[in-house]
């Protein structure tokens, strides 16, 4: 690694770059489902995790993403108000 006039090198080193998982739509559905589109790297597995207080969060599906995007499906959320996020287990 170089910058700034300083220089650090380990031997064998190596570098992982990780691509960022994210929500790439939600879209309510007539019958009064979600869809949440999401995407990461390819391939990989995607959690769709839940909560109603940005606080305490549950994963609700895990779903195979081969090509890096997914589409869940959140039945009928009963709730009014209700936050998504999406991870890599």
């Amino acid at each position: 690694v170089t910058g700034a006039g300083v220089e650090v090198g380990s031997e064998g080193a190596q570098l992982t770059v990780l691509f960022p998982v994210k929500i790439d739509s939600i879209q309510a559905q007539p019958d009064g489902s979600i869809w949440i589109d999401a995407s990461g790297p390819v391939p990989s597995t995607l959690e769709l995790q839940v909560s109603t207080d940005l606080t305490t969060w549950s994963t609700v599906a895990t779903q195979p993403a081969p090509s890096g995007q997914t589409r869940f499906t959140d039945p009928a959320p009963q709730q009014s108000q209700r936050f998504y996020r999406v991870r890599r287990p």
